[in-house]
């Protein structure tokens, strides 16, 4: 094939394309219309059963609405009256109860009063607190002090038991010596009375 023939094929096959799609759309508008039509049909014939409709029937509903309507107004308004009369009760318990605490504020002042006897307590417990800790300080160097004083004690009674034991062995040595000195004495005074 030449190139004029392709050309020729290719527009035949644009054209081809071209009168399908256009068939399609104009399928496509065909059924819309007839869906058109359809519903026209029935919204006139919606329309004919309204105008059928008798006006007598028309007020008498309308008749059956508004005394419904009547009937939910009484209702609603009875409620209305109802809610105001416990509103007044509340608010006459209200101040009764606001005359029983003493006036308004009496809340007020008695959570002042609440949060001034918290603030003192705080003071005293943070006094309290620093008295305990300096007693514990001070309870802590005794305790090391007592200590020490028994570590001394015991050293104390360690020498003083070491002592007495020399004391003791003075004690004797001593009585020996002053009873080798008697019989020394004895003897020399043997020997000079001799």
């Amino acid at each position: 094939m030449c190139s004029s023939d392709l050309r020729k094929a290719s527009s035949n096959g644009e054209a081809q394309n071209a009168v399908r799609m256009q068939r399609q759309q104009i399928e496509k508008l065909k059924k819309d219309n007839e869906r058109l039509k359809e519903d026209l049909a029935l919204e006139t014939r919606q329309a004919k059963q309204a105008n059928n409709m008798s006006a007598s029937a028309q007020i008498a509903k309308l008749q059956d609405q508004a005394d419904m309507y009547m009937r939910k107004k009484t209702m609603e308004q009875s409620k209305i009256d109802e809610l105001n009369a416990q509103i007044n009760e509340l608010q006459q318990a209200l101040l009764d109860q606001r005359q029983a605490m003493n006036g308004i504020n009496a809340a007020q002042e008695r959570d002042r009063h609440i949060h001034r006897q918290i603030r003192i307590r705080e003071n005293r417990l943070d006094k309290a607190k620093l008295k305990y800790n300096e007693a514990t300080s001070y309870n802590c160097k005794l305790n090391a002090t007592i200590g020490n004083l028994r570590r001394e004690r015991v050293v104390f009674d360690g020498i003083h038991v070491k002592l007495k034991n020399e004391l003791n062995d003075k004690k004797k040595k001593m009585a020996e010596v002053i009873i080798d000195c008697s019989q020394a004495y004895e003897a020399r005074n043997q020997e000079i009375g001799r």
